[in-house]
C-alpha cells in the first residue's frame, strides 16, 4: 500500500464503504417488503373479516327484529311475511359469519359465535315464534303480557288499543 497515492487510498476505502452501504439497502428492503407484504394480507383478512362480523350482527338484529313484527303481526300475511324476513335474515347470518371465519381462520371465537347465536335463535327463540305464528290477538296479548312485560304496561289502556286493532 506504500507505492498507492493517498488518493487511490481514499478511493478505494469509499468503495468499499459505497459497496457495504448498496448491500445494506438491498437487504433492508428486501426486509421491509416481506414485512409489508406479510401485513398487508393481515390487515386485508381483518377488515374483510370484521366487514363480515359486523353484517352477520346486522342479519342477527334482522333475525330479533322478524320475530318481534312476528309476535306483533295481526294478519296471517304479515305472519308469512315476518317468517320470510326471518328466514332471509337466519340465512345471510349464517352465509355472513362463515365468510368472516373463512376470511379469519385464526380467530377461534367466531365459529363460537355462530353457534351460541344459532342456539339462541333456534332453542330460545323457537317458542316466541311458535306463538307468535299461531296466536290470535288476544292470546298474542295474553302471552306477551305473561312472558315477562310489566303488568302495568300490560293494562295499559295504549297498548291495548295498540294491540287489538
Amino acid at each position: 500500500m506504500k507505492n498507492i497515492p493517498i488518493v487511490g487510498k481514499f478511493l478505494t476505502i469509499m468503495a468499499a464503504f459505497g459497496i457495504f452501504a448498496l448491500g445494506v439497502a438491498f437487504y433492508t428492503s428486501a426486509q421491509l417488503k416481506s414485512i409489508d407484504d406479510s401485513y398487508s394480507s393481515l390487515l386485508e383478512g381483518e377488515a374483510n373479516s370484521a366487514l363480515l362480523l359486523a353484517r352477520s350482527n346486522r342479519s342477527m338484529q334482522n333475525m330479533r327484529a322478524a320475530i318481534g313484527d312476528l309476535v306483533l303481526s295481526r294478519t296471517s300475511e304479515l305472519n308469512e311475511a315476518a317468517t320470510k324476513d326471518f328466514t332471509t335474515a337466519r340465512e345471510s347470518f349464517i352465509k355472513f359469519i362463515d365468510g368472516a371465519a373463512k376470511s379469519m381462520p385464526s380467530n377461534t371465537d367466531i365459529p363460537g359465535l355462530k353457534a351460541a347465536v344459532l342456539q339462541a335463535v333456534d332453542t330460545a327463540c323457537a317458542a316466541t315464534r311458535a306463538a307468535g305464528t299461531s296466536a290470535s290477538k288476544n292470546r298474542r296479548r295474553r302471552w306477551l303480557c305473561r312472558s315477562g312485560m310489566p303488568a302495568g304496561i300490560c293494562r295499559s289502556r295504549r297498548v291495548h288499543g295498540c294491540t287489538t286493532r
